[in-house]
Parts: structure tokens; C-alpha cells; sequence
């Protein structure tokens, strides 16, 4: 994901957080964090960054409030 695609998406679940606030709903996001890619060796040289193929699989799972589970998941992989 691009840099402006992360601000975006990150500055979009902040601000679905803030609307929803007392609605009970939760809005996340997830990064991968720093992948370690060729762009990432060209600008940082030696700088460490997880395996691309490790970062694919999913590492986290949400839970949802006891209220909401079940009610409506969105997913996203990319």
C-alpha cells in the first residue's frame, strides 16, 4: 500500500471512530508494519523489515463487542 493509501485509510477509520463514538461500534485498522522490499533496501540499505511472505498472512483477529458480533464484518486485503 502506498503512503497516501495508509494516511488515507488510517485518517479514515479515526474519523469513522470519532462519528460512531457513541454508537458502540469500534472501527480498526491494521499496518503490516515495515516489509522488507527492494525499495526498502534501496533507501535504507541494511534497515530491517519482516519477510513480504510472512507479512500476507493474516496476524491478527478482531473481536467484536458481544453486542455487534455477528451483526456485519468489512475486510480488506490490500
Amino acid at each position: 500500500m502506498k503512503d497516501g493509501k495508509v494516511v488515507f485509510v488510517i485518517g479514515s477509520t479515526y474519523e469513522l471512530s470519532r462519528r460512531f463514538v457513541d454508537s458502540g461500534i469500534d472501527a480498526n485498522v491494521l499496518h503490516p508494519g515495515v516489509v522488507r522490499t527492494k525499495l526498502l533496501r534501496a533507501g535504507f540499505g541494511d534497515y530491517p523489515g519482516d519477510d513480504p511472505r510472512r507479512v500476507q498472512r493474516p496476524r491478527s483477529v478482531l473481536q467484536l463487542r458481544r453486542s455487534l458480533r455477528g451483526k456485519a464484518a468489512c475486510t480488506s486485503r490490500g
